[in-house]
């Protein structure tokens, strides 16, 4: 997907947005304001948005539809757009209560949320219904044209250069000076997901009565100074995620080391942040030297991480690393 046409037209309006909150003050008490100026800028945001349905819907089944509801639903269901928050994140903006976040495709018809049925209104009798073309709904359907955009232009952002230096954001501004959105850190959850199930395999074995899951995950977060943390996938309109490249390494390893014990622990070791302790290579020995080796080649890869468009629900789980 190639979104560069709709950007350039987005940065466009959102410049006229960014003017427009110099002139008027962007706080709750004014989300009723109206104006001409924000009329056009809704019609033409959402002109832009049913394009972009169309485009995406084609990208992703290489046809189209007579009419756009069917294709609007069927986009909402394979990115969980209804659950998708944005997040207003320029200084100009001052809300307190309402849109500091926003999900843009939660609502029914007709409803106060329903910036589609507004727009639709606007366009067919401007002066009876010009009290719509008011600031709530220009950052609903501003919003929705931000993340419409994100989705249809698909790409690859990379994160970090190696292992060592990995750090996922909790939010991330794509391309706009206004809105940022959360990030799904699926290489937190595999970490996690890991360790769990490693405590399991150590509680099986030695048929402790308490788990050490806890003990686990507390000692990883201390050595490799992060902190594991609910997240909620399908709000998140971005997702940090391995690269096919670095998975494929990482399986070559898996399996060439399968039956090494010794490569087992040190994995083990590593994932506590053990990298810089002499034992976490003890029980290596000469003969499995290649083993950190092959440990070496494998962390200081480039680009191992990426952030791209989030199409998970949640029920994406990782094999574990050992």
């Amino acid at each position: 997907m190639f979104g560069s046409v709709y950007w350039s037209t987005y940065k466009r309006i959102e410049k006229e947005v960014l003017e427009l909150s110099h002139s008027i003050y962007f706080d709750d008490s004014q989300l009723k304001v109206y104006s001409n100026e924000i009329l056009d800028l809704i019609i033409r945001i959402s002109t832009n948005i049913e394009s972009l349905y169309e485009d995406v819907y084609r990208d992703e089944f290489k046809k189209t539809e007579n009419k756009i509801g069917p294709m609007i639903t069927k986009i909402g269901e394979i990115f969980s757009l209804k659950d998708k928050v944005i997040h207003i994140s320029n200084d100009n903006f001052h809300f307190k209560k309402s849109l500091i976040s926003i999900k843009p495709f939660d609502y029914k018809t007709g409803d106060e949320n329903d910036y589609y049925s507004a727009y639709n209104a606007l366009k067919h009798n401007r002066s009876k219904n010009i009290k719509k073309a008011n600031i709530h709904f220009l950052l609903r359907t501003l919003a929705a044209f931000y993340a419409l955009c994100v989705i249809f232009d698909d790409k690859w952002t990379p994160l970090q250069n190696n292992i060592f230096e990995s750090k996922t954001p909790y939010t991330f501004t794509y391309n706009s000076e206004i809105f940022s959105a959360n990030v799904y850190d699926k290489q937190l959850a595999y970490a996690e997901q890991s360790i769990i199930f490693l405590a399991m395999k150590i509680d099986a074995v030695n048929k402790s009565k308490k788990s050490c899951v806890a003990d686990m995950l507390s000692q990883c977060e201390k050595n490799l100074k992060i902190k594991f943390r609910e997240q909620k996938p399908k709000e998140c309109l971005f997702k940090a995620e391995l690269t096919p490249e670095y998975l494929q390494s990482l399986d070559k390893f898996k399996k060439k080391y399968s039956k090494n014990n010794a490569a087992t622990e040190v994995e083990l070791n590593l994932l506590f942040g053990d990298y810089d302790n002499e034992r976490t290579f003890d029980k290596l020995g000469a003969e499995s030297l290649d083993v950190l080796v092959d440990h070496i080649k494998l962390n200081m890869e480039k680009n191992i991480a990426t952030i791209v468009v989030n199409r998970d629900d949640g029920k994406d789980m990782f094999p574990a690393l050992l």
